[in-house]
């Protein structure tokens, strides 16, 4: 009978949660999100959703739900990467026409990154 380690790769990857702020706060780390982020259906229409608020300036809070280990981080990450980065922010944007948010990509924005986790016993007020 084969082994667990021998059915799949286990190639260790640095934790999201762990590491938000290393993993945003550059281009090629931002770019390396970009790209490593799997794009289930349920997170693209979130995708949409928050873009399209964005796109017609309807400036409004979101909530990102769901268990543990499920995506909430890296799905945060990769949001700022494609709105820290005008290239990334085309690039998905051109894969989407049918949303019709070609004018987003030109927009410029700045996003400030925060997990509670780092801070897990200071308010938010505290922790800024």
């Amino acid at each position: 009978m084969p082994l667990m380690k021998d059915m799949f790769d286990f190639t260790p990857v640095s934790s999201w949660v762990e590491n938000f702020n290393e993993s945003t706060h550059d281009e090629s780390s931002r770019t390396r999100i970009f790209k490593s982020f799997v794009m289930l259906p349920e997170v693209e229409e979130s995708s949409r959703i928050i873009l399209d608020r964005i796109h017609r300036k309807q400036g409004r809070g979101f909530f990102i739900t769901g268990l543990y280990c499920s995506g909430k981080t890296i799905f945060m990450a990769w949001l700022s990467a494609i709105l820290t980065e005008p290239t990334l922010r085309k690039q998905f944007l051109d894969s989407k026409p049918e949303w019709g948010m070609d004018a987003l990509a030109s927009r410029k924005f700045m996003t400030i990154n925060f997990t509670a986790i780092e801070v897990p016993d200071e308010t938010l007020e505290e922790a800024f």
